[in-house]
Order: C-alpha cells, then structure tokens, then sequence
C-alpha cells in the first residue's frame, strides 16, 4: 500500500491537496483507519479522506474506540482548529 499527499504546494513550503492511497493488489473495497492524532495535520493540509477516497478501492472505516477519540476531539476546547474538530465528527460518522 502507498499512501501520500498529493497536489499543489503552496509557496514551495510542503503539500496540500487530495490524499492518495494506491493498493496495486486488490479490487475491493479496502478498510481504511486513521488514528485521531493526524486529524490536525489532515486538516491543516485541507484533505479530507473520506471525500478523497470516495471514489477509490478503499473506505474510511472506524473502530468504537477511534469514534470515541474523534467526539471527544471535535467537542475539545483545546487549539484545534475549527476544520480540525469539523474532520473529526466527519470521521467518527464513519463508524459502524
């Protein structure tokens, strides 16, 4: 599996865009998870992995505990990001 940023980069600083998973082996849908500690970046880069991999082999999929994560991550007071806490309640929707 690859997984990677792709896109423009702005100012030459890094990379922003779609995110890019290829698995060259199957053609089935493919379960994907992502731990709630790069919600921030993801965020920040503006990907959004559920739109970006909609079309794709693969799904975003959560565990109860990674739900858990993301809610308490979007209902956070912390500096999270307004995009941040909006991708992690998108992200616990995925569950079940």
């Amino acid at each position: 599996m690859v997984l990677g940023l792709a896109g423009n980069k702005k100012g030459g600083s890094g990379a922003s865009g779609r995110l890019c998973l290829e698995k060259r082996t199957m053609n089935t849908r493919q379960p994907v998870f992502f731990d709630n500690n790069i919600i921030d970046l993801l965020a920040a880069l503006g990907v959004d992995p559920i739109e970006d991999l909609r079309d794709s082999e693969f799904e975003v999929h959560c565990t109860y505990d990674l739900r858990e994560e993301y809610l308490q991550a979007a209902s956070s007071s912390s500096a999270a990001s307004h995009a941040a806490r909006r991708l992690a309640q998108r992200m616990a929707a995925a569950y079940g």
